[in-house]
């Protein structure tokens, strides 16, 4: 089953983050990768399951990301933007219909919001920290509370269930903008308007 997941994750879980998922059968399924349904059934009893691994599967890749980030950022600023671009490269891919299929049909979502909420805190909890001790942050913020408010964020921005996609009308670089004139030192402001001026869009 891991090995089916791997080769086929791409074109199943874009299936799905486009049109939703109770859109997609699995004859749908079978036409887009060439494979029979007696194939499939091999490797998943239902679609339920396969559901849940394509999903467990992309919330896998998406913590390998944070952390890939994590790793080559040479500061805590530059951590934020490539962040937050990763959230917002995958809140464009991910359609409304998706995720309302999430919330209403498939326990698998309950286990992405904990695990989500869960991993963002602790992610942008320890950027605050790690800001702090650079410098470019100042040193009275509360890393915990700052980052239960970028979590709020996050859940907002793209899993669109605490606003709608109509609602939510905060660019991304807009709320950057505001995020980082909070926070910073003048070192760590520096470091943005360096930063802006290298990346248009941030």
């Amino acid at each position: 089953m891991e090995e089916f997941i791997d080769q086929y994750f791409e074109p199943i879980r874009n299936m799905f983050f486009e049109v939703g998922i109770k859109n997609v059968t699995m004859n749908d399924i079978c036409s887009e990768l060439g494979i029979s349904k007696r194939t499939l059934y091999q490797k998943f009893k239902d679609k339920n399951q396969l559901v849940n691994e394509v999903f467990s599967k992309d919330l896998y890749n998406f913590k390998e990301s944070i952390k890939s980030i994590q790793s080559i950022s040479p500061n805590a600023i530059y951590e934020t933007y490539l962040l937050f671009k990763l959230i917002s490269k995958k809140q464009k891919k991910i359609s409304a219909t998706t995720l309302y299929d999430l919330k209403r049909y498939y326990a698998i979502r309950n286990e992405i919001s904990i695990v989500a909420n869960q991993l963002t805190t602790q992610v942008f909890e320890k950027n605050i920290t790690r800001g702090i001790n650079e410098k470019v942050y100042r040193k009275e913020i509360n890393p915990t509370e700052t980052a239960n408010i970028l979590t709020f964020f996050f859940n907002s921005f793209i899993l669109k269930i605490l606003l709608t996609p109509q609602v939510l009308s905060l660019p991304l670089n807009s709320f950057l903008e505001y995020h980082h004139n909070s926070v910073c030192t003048q070192q760590g402001k520096t470091i943005w308007e360096k930063l802006k001026a290298k990346y248009p869009d941030a």
